[in-house]
This record gives structure tokens, C-alpha cells and sequence, in this order.
């Protein structure tokens, strides 16, 4: 998550110290993040010439993990197939290689939080599910059983999309929720996933493809025009997802603006 920070209490010199420290944050991961590839400092992603490079793994080829193969049955192995049509799973290479004791497995606690475990379903889903995956039934019809499932999961609590949702001019702000006084919290679309995905994220609506269950949004001139409405909010608060996986100039295209509105908050 990204914050920034009040600045109600300021003297024009503080804000004036934040607006730039913002700015060099921006120039810096500009630096590091890829918008400037290869300038010697490394690849892509900012990684030393000749160091480990980032790789995800999923659903899709998580089975192609040389630890997976190595210490896992194919019991454990057809489980995680199975939770993992119906909830988000990602890990990479990072997790796998440096994080996970593989000879404490399946009891290690970063591979417990890290890739689906079958407690996630309950026992009626899990059979439901298997049976399809067992049969290798067509993806329409898994599709179709996993958006079942996942709407009897509660995918949002406490009524979070509808009570907690702000509104300017008639406008649902869909992207945003004003739950606590001083704190709005803002889904930029381009920062609604992870590098990996914990399994006791209960922001999994946000990655599985089901757009009606998703915070987002891109209208940034609408959050600031919120802000201003609302002097009692002292923190916007970026979140998803991990914002962080943004490229600086989407990143930098949602921070600009709250530091060129001059907001009084």
C-alpha cells in the first residue's frame, strides 16, 4: 500500500518538503522499475547484470516447479489445482527459492501462505470442483462452478460495496471507500494484482476475473475532487493489489495530481 500523508497541520516549507520528497520517490523508482531499462544498472526490474530475475508462477505452470515436483504428492499437487480454480494463486521465483523451507513442506509456513491449501473450500466445493478437474471438463463449465463458489465465499463483508462506497455529484466513486474519517482508500486499476498472492487475502475478489465484485478505477480527477469536498480526509491511501507493481508512469499518474491540487486537508 501507498500512503500519502497528512498534511493539514503543515507549514507551506513542510509541505513543500513533502511535495518534493514525493517527486524524488517517483524519480528514483522511475530509475529502478524499467521506464529506463538497461542503462547498465541491470535488467528490467532494476536487477544487478547476472542476479536471479523475477518469475511468476500459477495455475498454469506452478507444476513445472523443480521443489513442487520434488516434495509435493500428487494428492497435494491436484489440491492446489483445485483450490486455485477457484481462488487467486501466484508465487515466483523469489518465494520459492529463498522463502520456502521445501523439507518442512507441506507445514512450512510461507508455503502455507502462499500456495492454496484445500481448508480454503469448503469439503462440498473442493468434491464439486474436483470432480470437473478430474474429467477435464471444459473451462466454460469450471468457469462457470468457480463464480458459483466464489459468491458463496462472502466475497465482501459487511456489505463493503455498497455501505462504504463513496459518491460526488450523483457519481459512485467504485474505486474508492471512505471507511474511516481522515482515510480514503483509492484501487488504481493498474495496481490490482501482486508479485504472489497470500492465501489469507481477503482481497481476493480483486483477482479473479469477476469484474462485478472488483474495487477499480482510473479517474483520478475524481478522487481529488472528493478530497477537496472532504476536508476531513488527511491520508489517501493506494491500495489493491499492491501498487507498488505499477510502472512509475502509471504510478506517477495517480500521485501528480493530489500533489499539483495543492489540497488545503
Amino acid at each position: 500500500m501507498v500512503t500519502m500523508p497528512s498534511r493539514s497541520a503543515d507549514t507551506e516549507e513542510a509541505r513543500a518538503t513533502k511535495e518534493r520528497a514525493a517527486l524524488l520517490f517517483i524519480e528514483q523508482f522511475r530509475n529502478r522499475n524499467g521506464d529506463r531499462p538497461n542503462e547498465g544498472n541491470g535488467d528490467e526490474y532494476g536487477v544487478p547484470d547476472g542476479g536471479p530475475r523475477y518469475k511468476a508462477y500459477t495455475l498454469g505452470n506452478f507444476r513445472n516447479i523443480g521443489q513442487v515436483k520434488e516434495h509435493l504428492s500428487e494428492e497435494q499437487i491436484f489440491a492446489i489445482d483445485v483450490v486455485a480454480r477457484v481462488l487467486p494463486f501466484k508465487t515466483n521465483s523469489y518465494v520459492v527459492d529463498e522463502l520456502i523451507d521445501w523439507d518442512d513442506v507441506p507445514n512450512d509456513p510461507i508455503f502455507v501462505l502462499n500456495f492454496p491449501q484445500k481448508e480454503m473450500l469448503e469439503p462440498r466445493h473442493f468434491d464439486e470442483m474436483a470432480a470437473l478437474v478430474r474429467r477435464d471438463a471444459p473451462k466454460a463449465e469450471i468457469d462457470a462452478l468457480a463464480n458459483r463458489i466464489r459468491l458463496q465465499l462472502n466475497p465482501h463483508p459487511a456489505g463493503q460495496m455498497e455501505h462504504n462506497v463513496p459518491e460526488i455529484n450523483g457519481t459512485k466513486l467504485t474505486g474508492m471507500q471512505h471507511k474511516y474519517r481522515e482515510t480514503v482508500l483509492f484501487f488504481p486499476s493498474n495496481g490490482q494484482t501482486c508479485h504472489a498472492y497470500c492465501t489469507f487475502c481477503f482481497r481476493w475478489p480483486q483477482f479473479v476475473g469477476m469484474d462485478e465484485l472488483k474495487f477499480a478505477m482510473r479517474e483520478t480527477e475524481l478522487l481529488v475532487e472528493y478530497v477537496k469536498a472532504h476536508p476531513e480526509v488527511s491520508d489517501v491511501l493506494f491500495t489493491g493489489g499492491d501498487p507498488m507493481v505499477m510502472r512509475t508512469k502509471n504510478l506517477e499518474r495517480y500521485i501528480r495530481p493530489l500533489l499539483e491540487a495543492k489540497l488545503p486537508n
